[in-house]
């Protein structure tokens, strides 16, 4: 809920909106407010802006790309603010002070509605942004609890991450979904080993661009995978420093770029 106050230097903030109004003072009939808005939003007195619809078009021509029913709900909440004002205007003229303040409550509750309807749709929209940039792993290791613990700190930076459990499984999973951008593997497992799995991986033309990152507990020196484009990218040995494969991650996506 809104909760307004007619206290001298008091602020109202629409956040969304980049709109903020201050009560600078107060005095009989007259109230003077400042109001800091964006160069862009046009701030008018109530008596020069009596066409909603220019009064409309000033705000939504600087949402080109909302939805038409989120610019449909805008349109009802600017008429229903500028409906408060004429009210607000008729109060003040007749001296009706101790009625206005319904009027002002009107006018604020549509502006926060209106910033309100903003956020909501600039979080969504970062959101599916987001959902639609993260970084895809696939996570292929044995072990299950190193698996999950591993899953949930890529996920704390925004990876999306898929688990299989060995290379059998994870070459299912890469033959039926989108390709991930990073495979993380193990190279002791069941059924087919790490050593294999990349030879497949690396001859499928439909998976080039895959970079492969060995976290394993032997040595690369011991192992036949060579590292490079034909074989793994990098090679961690466990005890894996989770730090050390972030940066190597995030080193490739600039790489890639």
């Amino acid at each position: 809920m809104l909760v307004l106050s007619r206290k001298v230097n008091q602020k109202i903030v629409f956040p969304n909106l980049g709109i903020t109004v201050q009560v600078l003072k107060s005095n009989g009939k007259v109230v003077r407010l400042g109001i800091d808005a964006p160069s862009q939003v046009r701030v008018f007195r109530e008596e020069l802006a009596d066409d909603a619809e220019a009064l409309n078009s000033s705000v939504l021509s600087e949402l080109p790309t909302v939805p038409s029913e989120l610019r449909h709900a805008i349109r009802n909440h600017l008429n229903t603010a500028s409906l408060g004002l004429h009210l607000l205007h008729r109060k003040i003229e007749s001296g009706e002070l101790d009625q206005a303040d319904s009027a002002i409550f009107r006018v604020f509750r549509e502006l926060q509605a209106i910033d309100e309807a903003i956020g909501a749709h600039a979080k969504g929209e970062a959101q599916r942004a987001e959902s639609t940039t993260a970084k895809r792993v696939l996570l292929v290791d044995d072990n299950r609890n190193e698996s999950q613990l591993l899953a949930e700190y890529l996920r704390t930076f925004g990876y999306e991450v898929v688990t299989a459990y060995d290379g059998f499984e994870a070459l299912s999973y890469l033959e039926g979904n989108k390709k991930p951008d990073f495979v993380l593997l193990d190279m002791q497992m069941p059924r087919m080993d790490g050593a294999e799995t990349i030879r497949r991986i690396r001859s499928m033309p439909a998976l080039d661009g895959i970079r492969i990152f060995v976290v394993s507990g032997f040595d690369a020196e011991k192992s036949p995978v060579e590292i490079g484009p034909q074989g793994a990218d990098a090679w961690l040995t466990k005890p894996l420093v989770p730090s050390e494969l972030m940066s190597l991650m995030e080193n490739e996506q600039v790489r890639s770029q």
